[in-house]
C-alpha cells in the first residue's frame, strides 16, 4: 500500500496498521517539521500539516515493515518533507553518520540540488572524503533534479528504530552540515536538533548532550534537558533523540515544533494549541512515545 492510502486509511475503525499481516512492526519512526515560529493558524492549515507528516512518515515507515534500514527509512522521510513546501526545509546542507560503520558523508553550499540528504548519501556510500561543498555536490548525487525556490533555512528531522535493532537519525540543521553540534549519532544514541543552528555549531550542542550520556551516565531526557538549560537559554531549539534502551526524548522551548511518531505501524501526530494573544496561536506537537524497540548496536543520522 501507497503511503497516500496509509494516510488516507487513518479515520478507519479498524486501522491498526496499514500493512499486510506479514509486515514487521516492531519499529519506530519519529520525525519533526522544525521548531522555532509562531504561525497564524486555522484548525484546517494544523489539518493540512498534520497530514503531510503521517505521509512522510508513511514512506519512511515502508522501508521499516519490509525489514529495510532505518537509515533508509529515515532519508526517505526526510526527503518527502524537503519535498514539501509546508515545512519550509533549507535546502543548503545535510550530513550522513552511520554509527556502526563510523563513516560519514556530508555536503554544504549546494544550492541546486533538490535533496541534499541524497547528496550526502551518496557521499557517504561512494567516497573517500567525507564532505564536499558547493559545485561538486550535485555531480555525487544522480536524479537531483534543480530546483532553486523553497530555499529557505529551517529544519526538519528524523529517529527510525529497525525491526534488527538498528538506529537512525535524519535531521536538517539550518545550512550546517557539522557532526556533533546538531547532529549526532554513535552505537548508543543519536541526536537531531532544530532550531538556531548557528548556536547548535558555536555549543556542540548534541555532541554535548551525547557526553553527558556517556561519561556522567545521565538518562537521555535528563541530557537533554540540562543542555537546553545551560547552552539554550533564550535560544530557539528542539531536540529529538533515541537511545538503545529504546528511551525516546522531544524536548523544546520553541513556540512551535511540529512532530510525528509511527509506531508499532500505527501513525500519531498530536497537536496542542495555545491562544497567547488575538492574533497569533502557538503550536506545540507532542507525540506518544512510550514503546520503542532498539535492535543492533547500530545508529545512523542523516542530518539537512
Amino acid at each position: 500500500m501507497g503511503a497516500l492510502e496509509c494516510v488516507l486509511q487513518r479515520d478507519r475503525p479498524d486501522r491498526d496498521s496499514c500493512y499486510s499481516d506479514a509486515a514487521q512492526t516492531d519499529f519506530t519512526l519519529l520525525i519533526h517539521g522544525g521548531a522555532g515560529e509562531e504561525l497564524l493558524l486555522k484548525p484546517v492549515v494544523l489539518g493540512v500539516i498534520e497530514f503531510a507528516l503521517e505521509a512522510a512518515l508513511a514512506v519512511g515507515s515502508q522501508v521499516l515493515q519490509r525489514g529495510g534500514a532505518g537509515v533508509d527509512a529515515a532519508q526517505r522521510s526526510v526527503e518527502a518533507m524537503e519535498n514539501c513546501f509546508l515545512f519550509n526545509a533549507g535546502k543548503g546542507s545535510a550530513s550522513i553518520v552511520d554509527g556502526r560503520s563510523a563513516r560519514s558523508g556530508s555536503v554544504a553550499c549546494v544550492e541546486r540540488v533538490r535533496n541534499p540528504v541524497r547528496a550526502a548519501r551518496s557521499v557517504l556510500d561512494k567516497l573517500f572524503p567525507h564532505a564536499l561543498t558547493a559545485r561538486a555536490a550535485p555531480r555525487r548525487a544522480p536524479g537531483n533534479a534543480k530546483r532553486p525556490n523553497n530555499n529557505h533555512p529551517q529544519t526538519v528531522g528524523a529517529v527510525a528504530l529497525d525491526g534488527r535493532r538498528g538506529l537512525a537519525l535524519t535531521g536538517r540543521v539550518g545550512d550546517t552540515a557539522v557532526v556533533g553540534a546538531g547532529v549526532f549519532a554513535d552505537d548508543s544514541l543519536a541526536v537531531s536538533c532544530s532550531g538556531d543552528g548557528d548556536v547548535f555549531l558555536r555549543r556542540s550542542v548534541a555532541q554535548r548532550i551525547a557526553s553527558l550520556y556517556h561519561h556522567r551516565g545521565y538518562s537521555l531526557r535528563r541530557a537533554c534537558r540540562e543542555v537546553m538549560a545551560e547552552n539554550l537559554e533564550g535560544v530557539c531549539a528542539g531536540v529529538i533523540a533515541v537511545d538503545r534502551n529504546g528511551d525516546a526524548v522531544i524536548e523544546t522551548n520553541a513556540a512551535v515544533m511540529f512532530v510525528g511518531s509511527m509506531i508499532d505501524g500505527v501513525a500519531r501526530g498530536h497537536f496542542r494549541i495555545f491562544d497567547i494573544g488575538p492574533h497569533f496561536l502557538v503550536i506545540q506537537s507532542v507525540v506518544d512515545v512510550w514503546r520503542y524497540f532498539f535492535l543492533n548496536s547500530c545508529s545512523s543520522y542523516i542530518g539537512v
